[in-house]
């Protein structure tokens, strides 16, 4: 970890200027879009080496001023569309799934809107757990944290986890997590889609 970063997770509040973001989401969609029943997704990764230059430019370099590490490299950063809240699950995959010559770093967002508003964004939120796995039952999600946050996930998954932070959205934020860690959306209450740009990080060997 950096000399910032120094926890599981968190979020650096005013970071960027959410004017740019529009200009961001233009350039991300003029390539292709990929995704899954959850997300629509603009991704850009080395082997698009003009957009990754911009990339670099224009948002990462950013980013890890901002976390206080040089060394980090990007694996790819997306703009993306999310339909569906995300379940439980880690981010360290994406190293071995790139062929990624590194270790599993962070991973970060840059919430942009919430059904097509900035203004709306504090509706949704990003939970980082304290575990890397299922390992045992703790009960400690309540039932009132259930209903507020995790109505998506499975009863068997929820207790198994503590929660670390529970981190609602902010305009120019920029959020963070340790990929080893557990973490997932917060649930889509009173909201249908929210956009993001996303990144998943990894510390060369």
């Amino acid at each position: 970890m950096s000399n910032i970063i120094s926890d599981i997770g968190g979020v650096i509040s005013n970071v960027f200027d959410t004017k740019k973001m529009q200009e961001w989401q233009n350039y991300f969609q003029q390539l292709t879009m990929t995704g899954d029943d959850r997300l629509n997704c603009y991704g850009i990764d080395a082997n698009n080496i003009e957009a990754e230059q911009w990339f670099q430019e224009n948002i990462f370099s950013k980013v890890k001023k901002v976390l206080g590490n040089d060394r980090m490299c990007s694996i790819f950063g997306m703009y993306t569309e999310s339909v569906k809240p995300y379940i439980i699950h880690s981010d360290e995959y994406h190293v071995k799934k790139n062929n990624i010559h590194g270790e599993p770093f962070m991973s970060w967002l840059i919430p942009y809107k919430v059904d097509g508003k900035q203004q709306n964004i504090s509706r949704a939120s990003t939970i980082v757990f304290n575990e890397t796995g299922f390992d045992e039952d703790k009960y400690t999600i309540t039932d009132s944290l259930r209903e507020k946050y995790f109505t998506h996930c499975d009863q068997i998954s929820l207790n198994k986890v503590s929660v670390n932070k529970i981190i609602h959205w902010e305009p120019g934020s920029l959020i963070y997590w340790d990929q080893r860690y557990l973490h997932c959306s917060g649930s889509f209450n009173n909201f249908r889609t929210k956009e993001m740009f996303v990144g998943h990080t990894f510390m060369p060997y």
